[in-house]
């Protein structure tokens, strides 16, 4: 089986910022007390056209697209981008796209205030019933209007067991570890860093407050000259050696773990403070030419045998009851990167920063870059 580049490895500096908030005129339509999307007629589940995806690279399944090629005759165009910024500017330019994967917790609130999301007949999909009860009303979009769950996954600690002892369950884990010094790597991304900081110091991951912003950007000031640096390479610096201690994304270990020489030298721990958790989803835009297409679509990467198919290629549960039984059963000789409904439930999820409580965050993280 060929393995994917995980996804989220591939989100770079440059679009750091726009992961938070997006920019221009979009920006604006999605700011604090954004309207929702326009209802339109409903759309029907129904072949009315050859499908264009919008997708990250490498993460879905070939024989998934080829699958529903034959089962339906239709040809599937898939298009790429490298971060939810790109995505959220094809689609605000009025680009159609019949299908696209969006982060959800902060991508799906301003994509559906900018009215960029046709709303998903529950009723047209046969195999709703498969989507995990936590996703039928998440945070980020009540009453799954508008997405319905692609991947989920966690973000904690990973460790190489043959040079580091004593790990706790604990983000203290990366700051008591003197002898891992110049072994260290934290994500090289805001959001995860930032919050991670917070969540340690018994904060919101999404506080806001000056004083707790501030003493999470110190505390990474005082972690920093023990790290070997900021990189969201995980799945290299574990693979390379170069990290005997990563903060790392739960599907990047998984990957790590399949081109390991001896996957059992690897662990990873979600954290006790509490465990930034994260799912991208399946929309269907506006400006969909084929949406009748994209909702079968929807509906066939919704199916439990194609669910579980999709999941163990791609690294991280899918959000159905299948396709979550399928990557735990793969990972069940590591059932520390297990993901369960009830994690869900209790993860720490990030939300859209604006205003002046980005400002906030985007100095403290320039001053633990430049400290």
């Amino acid at each position: 089986m060929n393995r994917p580049v995980s996804r989220r490895s591939v989100l770079s500096g440059a679009a750091r910022a726009g992961l938070i908030l997006g920019t221009g005129t979009l920006a604006a339509a999605c700011g604090q007390g954004g309207t929702a999307s326009k209802a339109g007629p409903p759309i029907k589940a129904k072949i009315d056209g050859d499908l264009s995806i919008f997708n990250w690279a490498q993460y879905m399944n070939p024989d998934v697209i080829k699958g529903f090629e034959k089962t339906y005759g239709v040809k599937v165009h898939q298009t790429f981008f490298d971060n939810d910024e790109a995505m959220l500017a094809k689609l605000a330019a009025g680009v159609p796209f019949d299908f696209v994967v969006p982060s959800g917790g902060n991508y799906i609130p301003r994509l559906a205030a900018a009215n960029l999301l046709t709303p998903i007949p529950h009723a047209e999909l046969k195999n709703f019933g498969q989507v995990l009860p936590f996703f039928h009303n998440p945070f980020y979009d009540r009453g799954a209007r508008y997405s319905l769950p692609y991947a989920a996954g966690t973000t904690g600690i990973a460790w190489r067991t043959d040079k580091v002892g004593g790990m706790t369950g604990s983000w203290n884990d990366l700051w008591n570890h003197p002898k891992a010094k110049g072994k260290i790597f934290l994500l090289d991304e805001l959001a995860d860093t930032l919050g991670m900081s917070l969540i340690r110091l018994g904060y919101n991951i999404n506080s806001t407050a000056p004083d707790q912003v501030n003493a999470a950007a110190d505390a990474l000031l005082k972690l920093k000259p023990m790290l070997a640096g900021f990189s969201t390479n995980d799945i290299t610096n574990l693979d390379g050696g170069q990290a005997w201690i990563e903060h790392a994304w739960s599907g990047d270990v998984y990957v790590a773990l399949t081109s390991a020489k001896n996957p059992h030298l690897y662990q990873y721990q979600t954290c006790e403070e509490g465990v930034p958790t994260w799912a991208d989803t399946m929309a269907i835009p506006r400006n969909a030419q084929h949406p009748g297409t994209a909702l079968k679509f929807i509906d066939y990467l919704l199916d439990p045998e194609v669910s579980a198919m999709n999941a163990t290629w791609v690294g991280y549960p899918s959000g159905t009851t299948a396709g979550t039984a399928a990557f735990n059963k793969l990972v069940k000789d590591f059932p520390w990167l297990q993901i369960t409904e009830s994690m869900l439930d209790t993860g720490e999820w990030s939300k859209p920063l604006l205003g002046a409580g980005l400002t906030l965050w985007d100095e403290a993280w320039t001053k633990v870059k430049a400290g």
